[in-house]
């Protein structure tokens, strides 16, 4: 099974005629564990759709048992697909709220400063200091500029 997750064509050939075996055999449930483990870890798609070719034409019950594992296969890739679009909307909209906490801090410092706020104060109020806030504001800056 470590050499097929290496996945080489020539592993998958010498794993072929233990699948037939276990087509013969009866063994309907194994072959479905090994080729779901095989189409999961194999990394070459040219060499998954070989193995599955052949499956398929000499394995007992190979066209059926690929079939289903196919189906399988797109509906965890559309579920994994769908959480990462989830993932994504989630960092951006924290990134956004992030962005928009940031966005007004410094305004309110810099509405604080209008008004001859003494620094002490505003550090005192906020918890940013003059190198903070100037970094803060270079920072807003630069992502408005992207």
């Amino acid at each position: 099974m470590m050499a097929a997750y290496r996945a080489s064509w020539p592993a998958l050939q010498r794993l072929l005629p233990l699948l037939v075996e276990l087509g013969e055999a009866g063994a309907v449930e194994d072959l479905r564990q090994i080729a779901v483990y095989i189409a999961v870890t194999t990394r070459n798609a040219e060499d998954w759709t070989r193995f599955a070719a052949v499956v398929r034409q000499q394995v007992p019950g190979g066209a059926e048992l690929m079939t289903k594992t196919e189906e399988m296969l797109e509906v965890v890739t559309r579920v994994k697909e769908q959480e990462a679009r989830q993932k994504g909307r989630q960092e951006g909209e924290l990134k956004g709220r992030q962005e928009g906490e940031l966005k007004g801090q410094v305004k309110t410092i810099e509405g604080l400063l209008r008004h001859a706020v003494p620094w002490s104060t505003i550090e005192a109020a906020t918890g940013i200091d003059r190198t903070t806030f100037q970094r803060l504001k270079q920072q807003i800056d630069r992502n408005g500029a992207n």
